[in-house]
């Protein structure tokens, strides 16, 4: 873990890397991330969960119930090992569209 650490330090960040930590940062400072009208009757989507820290963040200050849609099955997996016990946060191995069809993710 160290050694990933002092690698990531020489390695410079991707543009995409670069937005989501300015994004992050932005909705840090404004407490835009997680300041919502929500209680535990609430019903959230969270589409393209990754690898649900954020479903993860939102239970944990609202216990709403949580949908999930992930369309990389590596992290679906990964989020309904992860939320297995939790009753209230279901996961799907898909995306959501206003057409059906198959893409690719890069």
């Amino acid at each position: 873990m160290i050694i990933k650490k002092i690698i990531k330090k020489f390695i410079p960040k991707s543009r995409f890397e670069k937005t989501v930590a300015k994004f992050k940062e932005d909705n840090r400072k404004h407490g835009l991330m997680l300041n919502y009208d929500l209680n535990e009757n609430s019903l959230v989507f969270d589409v393209g969960g990754y690898k649900g820290q954020g479903a993860s963040d939102l239970f944990s200050m609202y216990l709403p119930t949580i949908y999930i849609f992930e369309p990389r099955a590596e992290y679906a997996q990964a989020m309904e090992k992860r939320f297995k016990k939790n009753n209230k946060i279901k996961v799907f191995n898909f995306g959501l569209s206003n057409k059906k069809s198959d893409n690719y993710i890069y």
